[in-house]
């Protein structure tokens, strides 16, 4: 108050009168330095920590107000005499070293005084040599067995030296052991399915571990119980392992959400393992995956594997048809493939007319055909063929009377 009206001596005086009166109070030791000159307020805070030894705040404004870094060193040094288990003084202490090896040394004392800080055990394990790392990482699983960001950073590390089994056994132990504390302990709280790919996502995005996103992926959607599924098209409600509770999921939204976060191989892994495992999944989730294929073999083969179980549906048929296209385009040969006519001239050949898009799937033929400009011939032949089985559908007789015209066989 004083300070607002502009008496700062009176306002000075108050809070020296409350370090004589409250000297264990770090606050009034705090604000009497904010007050006071930087070399007067140095004093102060000096007093203050013989005071309030314990207190992580005089000592930290301590080290602000130093100019110098060596002397900012001293002051934590000091400090960390006094309050060994404080986090913040280690951190600030490390922040001031510039020689990694010295940031090493400081470390290894810091996580054996702080054992429970997860950011210290991992700050020493990326200042190690891989085997170091290692026995750092496995030391701080067995000092905190329930801390998630322990696990992945050890995962991060097998990745980044290319051993990708031990990443995925990493994985699936932390995440056993974290689901059974979640379960076993009353006041841990469990992680949710989302929480786990979030995690996914930032392992590829942020760190450029795509191989640890994937495991991640696999781990936490894998323990759901894929056999209780819903019958929508992307939607698909899977039990929670609590009999009153069920969440509903839609994998399509998750592949979606993270492309758009830019971590399209989680999109992938995501999409593979739903798809794998799930006798129900969408057509619309085959052909999201077609299109995150970069080689169009890949994608062609991926719908086929589809329409062996799934031959009604003109989606996943169209799709087809447009990937042979492009792929007549990237060939040099205008015979390099017949599979795809084939394939659809082969599923209505022993569909005995019973398909419901029967109709769709001969235009598709002709359609395909007549884009590889097969010759007039052959096209007729089919022609004739499809005529027989869908007399009056009109666009039939347009689509040949135009490659016809256009082929001037009139």
């Amino acid at each position: 108050l004083e300070e607002s009206v502009g008496k700062i001596m009176v306002a000075k005086q108050i809070m020296q009168d409350a370090c004589l009166q409250c000297p264990k109070h770090e606050d009034v030791w705090i604000e009497a330095a904010r007050l006071d000159q930087n070399h007067n307020a140095k004093i102060l805070l000096a007093r203050g920590a013989k005071h309030v030894p314990s207190s992580e705040a005089i000592w930290l404004k301590a080290h602000d107000l130093e100019d110098n870094v060596e002397r900012k060193k001293a002051v934590l040094r000091k400090a960390l005499e006094n309050i060994p288990q404080s986090e913040k003084l280690w951190k600030a202490l490390i922040a001031l070293e510039e020689n990694s090896l010295d940031c090493k040394i400081i470390l290894t004392s810091a996580v054996q005084c702080v054992p429970q800080s997860v950011d210290l055990w991992i700050k020493l394990a990326s200042l190690s040599d891989f085997e170091h790392a290692r026995n750092v990482l496995s030391k701080a699983r067995s000092k905190l067995p329930h801390e998630i960001q322990i696990y992945i950073s050890a995962a991060h590390l097998e990745e980044q030296h290319n051993n990708f089994e031990h990443v995925e056994k990493i994985i699936r132990k932390a995440y056993k052991t974290i689901e059974k504390h979640s379960l076993s302990e009353k006041d841990a709280e469990k992680m949710d399915l989302m929480e786990w790919l979030k995690l996914a996502e930032a392992s590829e995005k942020e760190h450029d571990k795509p191989i640890t996103g994937g495991s991640i992926i696999r781990a936490s959607v894998g323990s759901l119980d894929m056999n209780k599924t819903g019958t929508t098209i992307e939607e698909n409600t899977i039990s929670s392992g609590n009999k009153n509770k069920a969440h509903t999921y839609n994998w399509l939204e998750m592949v979606d959400s993270f492309i758009e976060n830019g971590a399209p191989k989680c999109a992938k892994a995501l999409l593979a393992f739903v798809l794998a495992r799930q006798g129900n999944s969408s057509d619309e989730m085959w052909v999201k995956a077609a299109e995150m294929e970069g080689n169009i073999c890949k994608k062609k083969t991926l719908l086929i594997k589809r329409l062996s179980a799934s031959p009604k549906s003109l989606l996943l048929w169209k799709k087809l048809v447009e990937y042979e296209k492009l792929n007549n385009q990237a060939s040099s040969s205008s015979n390099s493939t017949n599979d795809v006519k084939n394939l659809i001239l082969n599923t209505l050949s022993s569909s005995n007319d019973n398909l419901i898009n029967v109709s769709e799937l001969w235009l598709l033929a002709i359609d395909l055909a007549i884009y590889r400009n097969e010759g007039f011939e052959k096209i007729n032949e089919l022609y004739v063929k499809a005529k027989k089985h869908i007399p009056t559908n009109q666009d039939l007789y347009i689509r040949v009377a135009m490659y016809v015209m256009r082929s001037n066989n009139l």
